[in-house]
């Protein structure tokens, strides 16, 4: 908690609409690498998120980050961000009051199809950024994980060669790009009012639609038959992306494991 109100004793030094100084709340939890905050400051709620240091590590882009939430807060998708300073890490957006669905809340076609209209809205967003080479991805974490010694599991050595052998023919490899959030878990969907916000767009970058459905098919268990129902995708592409998906999301665990 210290180091939270070190920062904000520097509140004055931003540009920020406040007129009073600023006070944490609580921590905000559910987040896996970066700490984040509940302020209040002129009587508003507010979120801080004080990046965590290994971006480099992740392959997060905060530059590229902050650009693609703002784009995102105008299309009232994202919340509003009042302070962004990639330099120290700090990035301060308005408090969105409201409720996480589960994955269970898709069992209402109306819900199901309000989060596609908002993954949707995401992929129509006109932003220039990065293009994604999921297999680069990849082997990125897995150089990361060799260089600091970690064990990787004979499973994943497995289903990397299989991967591999695939990558030059994979169907995310022959597409057009559009932005992606990547990151379309539970927690990252907050309803206020009924309307749906994405929080956490740290992995967004242009790349596949249908690695977001491969990502969204996995973090919700929608059966890709009922995702097919709503959405225009590909059974058998979507299925290879949620192979690789869960391939890398086992890397990123064992990336961010205690050592």
């Amino acid at each position: 908690m210290r180091r939270v109100e070190d920062i904000l004793q520097r509140w004055h030094e931003w540009d920020v609409p406040w007129c009073s100084p600023p006070t944490v709340v609580r921590e905000l939890t559910g987040g896996s690498t970066n700490q984040s905050y509940l302020i209040t400051a002129d009587n508003k709620q507010w979120a801080l998120r004080l990046n965590a240091d290994n971006a480099a590590t992740i392959g997060v882009d905060r530059t590229c980050e902050a650009q693609i939430i703002e784009r995102a807060a105008a299309a009232k998708i994202a919340p509003p961000v009042v302070y962004c300073s990639v330099e120290s890490g700090v990035l301060i957006s308005e408090f969105i009051e409201g409720r996480h669905w589960k994955a269970t809340t898709l069992d209402d076609s109306e819900h199901l199809r309000q989060l596609l209209d908002l993954v949707r809205a995401v992929h129509n967003l006109a932003v220039e950024a990065p293009a994604i080479d999921y297999f680069a991805h990849a082997e990125h974490y897995w150089a990361t994980l060799d260089a600091a010694e970690v064990k990787i599991p004979l499973t994943l050595h497995h289903e990397r060669e299989i991967l591999l052998e695939q990558r030059g023919s994979h169907p995310l490899n022959r597409h057009s790009t559009h932005l992606c959030h990547h990151d379309l878990s539970p927690s990252n969907v907050i309803d206020h009012n009924g309307r749906l916000y994405l929080l956490d767009w740290e992995y967004a970058a242009r790349g596949s639609r249908t690695f977001d459905y491969a990502c969204l098919a996995t973090e919700w268990n929608i059966p890709l038959k009922r995702l097919q129902e709503h959405a225009n995708i590909d059974l058998a592409k979507v299925s290879d992306a949620v192979r690789l998906y869960r391939y890398i999301c086992r890397l990123w665990e064992l990336l961010n494991q205690p050592r």
